[in-house]
């Protein structure tokens, strides 16, 4: 992974990958995010089983700057990341006492509530950059 995101598009560089993890506040859960190193994902998979990423450039959503900058914990961290235009990367999923292949996602256009389109042109390039990027390293 950390081979994939250093061949990313350099205009938009550095990218951070944030990590999402869930934490039971009380009664209910919500999701932490930290900004993890890429090298670190299979001994992170492997101590706390984290698999939840986001691939973040704060060029191109320079409003998550800050809320980012420490741990932000919210009850749709993933969600608010993800329409955002965040790449959204599901790494090495356990699922049924089996171990998932790598998910790459990304939520390019979305509509608000005000029916105004917004699209996150520049994370959509950034997203097929990556793709290309893990199939040349997996093959």
């Amino acid at each position: 992974m950390e081979r994939a995101i250093g061949a990313l598009p350099q205009e938009w560089a550095p990218y951070r990958l944030l990590g999402v993890t869930k934490l039971k506040e009380g009664k209910h859960y919500v999701e932490a995010v930290r900004v993890v190193e890429a090298g670190q994902l299979d001994e992170r998979r492997a101590t706390d089983g984290q698999w939840y990423y986001f691939l973040w450039s704060p060029s191109l959503t320079p409003e998550l700057v800050e809320p980012l900058e420490s741990e932000y914990v919210d009850s749709r961290a993933a969600g608010v990341l993800s329409l955002s235009g965040l790449i959204n990367i599901q790494y090495r999923h356990q699922f049924r006492e089996r171990e998932e292949p790598t998910r790459v996602g990304c939520v390019p256009k979305i509509r608000s509530d005000e029916g105004e389109l917004v699209q996150h042109e520049e994370y959509e390039k950034v997203y097929r950059s990556l793709l290309r990027s893990l199939r040349k390293t997996t093959t």
